[in-house]
């Protein structure tokens, strides 16, 4: 499975003429093992442009779907878009495609009309000249962001008016690799040669490798990622009426190693950069491997929970968490309202005995009273601090709006940073950046009235992830995506030196 944590520094050098300089950097370790991200050439967005010297485009993008089978770093990519006419006449048009570098056109179809739609790539010089033609007559110079790009180019036949039509092009392409880390990009900011949102934008990714694969990482997009075994990957990202503004960017690397590190640079200037190190284990680790987590559930059961089935799927969410507790673990229960009670007052190992008295305790809880999330946050902190091992986790369920005691959010935050000790970074002379001791506390928020900001910053500031499950949602497929970031760690103490 996986953990995460990441550190945010600044890095202090002296240069060559021994004054004392300062770079910002964010340094980043990820250990992912249910999670995936990539890197690559650059395409574009397809772009329909109309014929004649009006500036306004009658053409809307309706819908843009975006498939990419990638095998040992070729990828094969099929990108079907729909476009809308909403003039009130027929429109002939021009579809351009920015091409990557080195990237061959399979095939290009046309789903309506009678006659064969026939396009042809021109070379870099004449996708220039193409370009500032069009840059000139439409003044739009957004395009010359794709100048050093190929491109396709084929003439659209009249699209009826309010009509539409389906474009599908295949292409296929070599990516770019840093290392073993390979790169896969496709801009998605048709918003600028669109009047309306896109209905629907959807891309689908799946890796296949002859090595296994460590990292996925996407820095741009929030990606649904599935693992099959070590050698096979799928990513896939979805919106509905949007501007996509942002280009959709993810990286993968492969090794054989049992641990994969792979660094990502990213320089803004001739004095300054950012840096990323991704650290990945294997996605099965052995069992002896996994090390043992002190971890503390807390239930939120109050009033407010009764509302839309909240406390059912709260008590679904926690009843699978403890039922995946390993055999090393030891764990607490606490559920709360204007005052908490705990199964126990020391952390418990999951004996068939244990684990059954804590499903009892959650099923006879009720909702109802008022919400004290400090005094819940503060026995959490309580157990744990009796506790031996450097693996420890909260795990807080709840709709996060606080009622009773302290309710200011930002205290509660304080109280909790000061409970929980050393969640800063730790550093000495500006080289090196020494292991957190402090708890994780990992929010599962259910219901739609969630109080998301402060669950954000509660898992942010100590660590951790925040993650939410609507009312009447499936709880099943979000709760194990979600323990499954912290259901076995399986590196630890991580000391860092530049």
């Amino acid at each position: 499975m996986s953990s995460y944590f990441s550190i945010q520094t600044r890095l202090a050098y002296r240069s060559r003429n021994g004054s004392k300089r300062l770079k910002s950097f964010v340094f980043a370790i990820l250990f992912i093992g249910v999670s995936i991200q990539l890197n690559g050439n650059a395409s574009a967005q397809g772009i329909l442009v109309p014929n004649g010297e009006s500036r306004e485009s009658p053409f809307v993008v309706k819908s843009v779907q975006v498939s990419a089978a990638i095998q040992d770093g070729v990828a094969q990519t099929t990108v079907r878009q729909t476009f809308v006419n909403h003039a009130n006449s027929d429109q002939e048009g021009t579809y351009l495609f920015p091409l990557p570098e080195g990237a061959t056109v399979t095939s290009f179809t046309l789903t309506a009309g009678d006659r064969a739609l026939e396009g042809r790539m021109l070379t870099r010089d004449d996708a220039r000249g193409t370009y500032e033609s069009i840059v000139r007559r439409r003044k739009d110079p957004a395009l010359l962001e794709y100048m050093g790009h190929g491109l396709f180019k084929a003439s659209v036949f009249p699209i009826p008016a309010h009509g539409e039509r389906l474009l599908i092009l295949k292409y296929a392409e070599v990516l770019k690799t840093e290392g073993n880390m390979h790169k896969f990009v496709y801009p998605l900011s048709t918003g600028r040669y669109s009047t309306a949102p896109v209905s629907l934008t959807t891309i689908s990714i799946s890796i296949h490798s002859k090595s296994a694969i460590k990292t996925v990482y996407s820095m741009t997009h929030e990606v649904s990622i599935r693992r099959r075994g070590e050698m096979e990957a799928t990513a896939s990202y979805e919106s509905h009426n949007q501007f996509p503004d942002r280009d959709f960017s993810m990286y993968y690397g492969t090794t054989d190693d049992e641990i994969g590190l792979n660094v990502i640079t990213q320089p803004t200037g001739s004095d300054g950069g950012y840096f990323m190190v991704i650290a990945s284990p294997r996605v099965s680790i052995p069992k002896e491997r996994i090390m043992a987590k002190q971890i503390v559930f807390v239930l939120d059961r109050t009033g407010s929970m009764q509302e839309n089935n909240k406390m059912e799927q709260a008590k679904g969410a926690l009843r699978f968490c403890l039922n995946s507790l390993n055999a090393n673990d030891r764990f607490d229960v606490i559920t709360f309202n204007e005052s908490p009670d705990l199964l126990s007052n020391e952390l418990l190992p999951p004996t068939t005995e244990n684990v059954a008295k804590a499903q009892r305790f959650v099923k006879n809880v009720d909702a109802s009273g008022g919400t004290n999330i400090d005094a819940a946050l503060k026995s959490a902190m309580g157990v744990l601090e009796k506790a031996e091992g450097r693996q420890k986790m909260v795990v807080f369920l709840t709709d996060g709006l606080p009622t009773v005691g302290e309710t200011n959010v930002d205290t509660i935050l304080n109280h909790v940073k000061q409970q929980n000790g050393p969640n800063e970074v730790a550093s000495s002379q500006f080289t090196r950046v020494q292991p957190k001791t402090g708890a994780r506390i990992f929010c599962f928020g259910v219901g739609y009235d969630v109080n998301v900001p402060f669950l954000d910053r509660l898992a942010e500031q100590n660590r951790a992830e925040a993650d939410y499950v609507r009312p009447n949602e499936s709880v099943e497929g979000i709760v194990s995506n979600f323990y499954g970031k912290i259901a076995s760690p399986a590196l630890v103490n991580i000391d860092v030196q530049y």
